[in-house]
């Protein structure tokens, strides 16, 4: 697939407007930090997620779910920040 020059500047122009608005979106939460209470803390997605959130400094996390479990996944998924 082929796009125009006006296309790929559009693109870029839109990708760059995105990350900008995300930039400041973690900026505003790392000013304002909240606490915030995850469960099926056991799930992947979620543990992810909260690791994410841990690393960036805009959270801190409330995992709910079996302890000992949640450790054995953060290590599986070599997570660096939940337990910390």
């Amino acid at each position: 697939m082929h796009f125009s020059l006006s296309q790929q500047i559009n693109n870029s122009t839109n990708q760059q407007y995105n990350m900008d608005l995300m930039q400041e979106i973690i900026a505003n939460a790392q000013a304002h930090k909240q606490r915030i209470v995850l469960p099926e803390g056991d799930e992947p997605r979620t543990l992810k997620a909260a690791d994410r959130l841990l690393a960036d400094g805009v959270a801190d996390i409330i995992l709910i779910g079996p302890a000992e479990k949640i450790k054995e996944m953060t290590a599986e998924f070599g997570l660096q920040n939940i337990g910390k």
